[in-house]
C-alpha cells in the first residue's frame, strides 16, 4: 500500500549552498548525509495515527 505522505528536507552542501528535497511517496528514501543514514519515508510516519 502506498501512503499519501509529505516530507521536506533541507541540507547544506557548502557555504550558502543548500539543497531542498520534497518526498510525496512512502516508498522513497530520505538520506541524512552528515551521519550516513538512510530511511524510508514511510518509517517517518510508522507510529503516527491520523484522524479520518
Amino acid at each position: 500500500m502506498i501512503l499519501q505522505v509529505e516530507a521536506k528536507q533541507n541540507y547544506k552542501m557548502d557555504h550558502k549552498h543548500w539543497i531542498f528535497m520534497e518526498y510525496n511517496n512512502s516508498h522513497e528514501n530520505s538520506v541524512l548525509n552528515s551521519i550516513l543514514f538512510e530511511m524510508a519515508v514511510a518509517d517517518i510516519y510508522d507510529k503516527v495515527e491520523f484522524e479520518s
